[in-house]
């Protein structure tokens, strides 16, 4: 009966030593966690080609870039503005 009781307090001591030990390991994964900001600049970009057969592409990132053309009685007139 004595040698019953020795093992259960031996056992019952290695579980809480166990448990105590994987509790402390828990306690120190604290994880953090962090905003990082990135910034950048883009430039502007604005590319107008002019295509062997009089037509043209207009290409920009500037979304208030605009192309305007005007024809009168013996010319034509492109205008691009990318503010």
């Amino acid at each position: 009966m004595s040698n019953r009781n020795s093992i259960a307090k031996t056992l019952l001591a290695l579980l809480l030593l166990i448990s105590i030990s994987i509790s402390s390991l828990g306690a120190s994964r604290t994880i953090s966690s962090q905003t990082i900001h990135i910034y950048g600049y883009v430039p502007e970009r604005t590319t107008l080609e002019l295509l062997e057969d009089g037509n043209f592409n207009f290409s920009s990132n500037n979304p208030s870039a605009t192309i305007d053309v005007q024809q009168f009685s013996n010319s034509t007139t492109l205008s691009v503005t990318a503010i």
